[in-house]
């Protein structure tokens, strides 16, 4: 499918819409259905921001992808994008091989441009393969990226704000007369000199100039909440629940904060009994009764949660939250014993798979629970205490982030 917008000085943009600019869902990491709830207290503190977007450099990158795309009249912004990427990507690893080699470079798809970059050549190659084969467009910048820059009004119909354009003016001015060619992808090759060079000006590792700074921070405060939460997050020490804390001391916040802090509570109170009975269903085919309510793990966790449901859900309630997790909360308060909680959190699940389209992870078959469809790794283990499962992300990390390197730059955060 494909549209045509307009643009200043451009003429008529063909915008190439695939299936590849639509995330795929992976298999469904959210068998009880907290998801919905989590993304919409996320989105009132850190509203257009996604669990992807953390740096102001891939937004200077995708937001002068798309300028230069159109500069160029391509007539293919989307592939206009893609090969800057890759292009940017090599020209910050070679900017500096030492934060490139680490493991946590920041640097998406680094594996794959370690692998393309010859540090030793005159010239680089810039047509390799970044992310698996055809996959680029979702997993790159293009595909998380975008859609918030969007939002945060960098970008109109995939045409540059003028705000994007303040966003993305240093990084253009960085590419210089030998780079441009090969960074709307009309050449294969640069040098390793030219490339370096705009590395340590514009590439993710450099640190970012007071007027890139500015136009980001103008896109992160245009939104109230956006604002207030930076400012009050910024300078703040510790994981999402510290941020989450110093957020409900603030007056627009308190109800909200402190519901997502008690919806995170209230996920593992209740996420251990289904994984348990997953994870035991897909080892030994089924899950008897008498296996989950003697099962002293699960006893103790349904002891905790009953304990604390009460203000637990007290919270979720005054915080807005959708109705049907607290009186899922309550049920499971309610149960005589593990199993009879299960038999409630699979009700629960079945529904959730139901309107996703997908089959359950368990179905009724007997007295008992066996397999049923295939199911993610839970990525801890159920039946050990001193293993947690994680829960939901409200973005706040990443908007302490981005609000940490424009104030870095210098930029005050008003």
């Amino acid at each position: 499918m494909a549209r045509e917008v307009g643009g200043s000085g451009t003429g008529s943009i063909r915008v190439v819409a695939t299936l590849a600019d639509v995330p795929k869902e992976s298999v469904s990491q959210d068998p009880l259905g907290f998801g919905p709830a989590a993304e919409r207290l996320a989105d009132i503190f850190a509203p257009a921001l996604t669990v992807n977007t953390n740096r102001v450099r891939y937004y200077q990158a995708v937001v002068a992808g798309l300028q230069l795309a159109a500069e160029s009249g391509s007539a293919d912004v989307r592939r206009g994008v893609l090969e800057l990427e890759k292009a940017w990507a090599l020209s910050t690893y070679l900017s500096n091989r030492d934060v490139g080699d680490s493991p946590r470079s920041g640097l998406a798809g680094i594996s794959y441009v370690r692998t393309a970059a010859r540090p030793d050549n005159v010239r680089q190659r810039l047509d390799y393969q970044l992310f698996q084969r055809g996959s680029q467009a979702q997993q790159g910048m293009w595909g998380l990226y975008r859609r918030s820059a969007t939002r945060l009004l960098l970008i109109e119909d995939d045409i540059p704000t003028g705000l994007g354009q303040r966003l993305a003016k240093g990084f253009v001015e960085s590419i210089d007369s030998s780079l441009r060619r090969a960074f709307v992808g009309r050449t294969a090759t640069a040098t390793t000199a030219a490339l370096a060079l705009f590395g340590s000006r514009a590439g993710l590792f450099a640190p970012l100039d007071p007027t890139t700074a500015e136009a980001m921070w103008d896109a992160l405060r245009a939104d109230p909440n956006r604002r207030t939460s930076a400012r009050t997050i910024r300078g703040v020490r510790g994981g999402q629940s510290e941020l989450l804390t110093a957020l409900r001391a603030v007056p627009p916040f308190q109800l909200s904060a402190q519901a997502a802090l008690s919806l995170e509570v209230c996920f593992v109170g209740l996420i251990r009994h289904l994984d348990a009975a997953v994870e035991t269903a897909t080892i030994e085919g089924w899950v008897r009764p008498t296996e989950v309510r003697g099962n002293l793990v699960l006893k103790k966790a349904l002891g905790q949660w009953q304990q604390r449901s009460r203000a637990v859900l007290e919270d979720l309630d005054r915080g807005g939250v959708d109705p049907s997790l607290v009186d899922l909360g309550r049920a499971v308060s309610q149960a005589a014993d593990p199993w009879e909680a299960l038999e409630v959190l699979v009700d629960r699940h079945v529904k959730i798979q139901e309107g996703k389209g997908r089959p359950p992870w368990l179905l009724r078959s007997g007295g008992r629970l066996v397999r049923g469809a295939a199911t993610p790794a839970p990525g801890y283990k159920p039946l050990d205490p001193s293993s947690e499962p994680r829960g939901h992300d409200f973005r706040i990390l990443n908007l302490k982030r981005l609000s940490s390197e424009v104030h870095a730059a210098g930029v005050k955060l008003r």
